[in-house]
């Protein structure tokens, strides 16, 4: 699995309005090409309800972009994510 930052492919707008619904000074978007799907990585702790929301809003607003646009943005280490929320959960190896 290979995980994408593509918190710099994403409009300034969009971003700040994540941080704001999360309540997070710093997010970090994210793309997997294996399940192609969005998350966002935040040093906090929210709920899943809110996590699950970001993931359908991240999905509506862009899932018509090119897949080489958020390909092209440089890969996450997800061997040590215990950190990382993904899609409404915490993986820890």
């Amino acid at each position: 699995m290979t995980v994408y930052n593509i918190t710099k492919v994403i409009d300034k707008t969009l971003l700040n309005s994540i941080k704001a619904f999360l309540n997070a000074d710093k997010v970090t978007v994210l793309y997997t090409n294996w399940g192609n799907k969005f998350g966002v990585r935040i040093m906090n702790n929210t709920n899943k309800d809110k996590a699950s929301i970001i993931s359908k809003l991240l999905w509506d607003k862009l899932c018509h972009e090119p897949i080489t646009k958020f390909t092209n943005c440089p890969k996450v280490d997800v061997h040590n994510a215990s950190l990382i929320r993904q899609y409404g959960r915490t993986y820890k190896r």
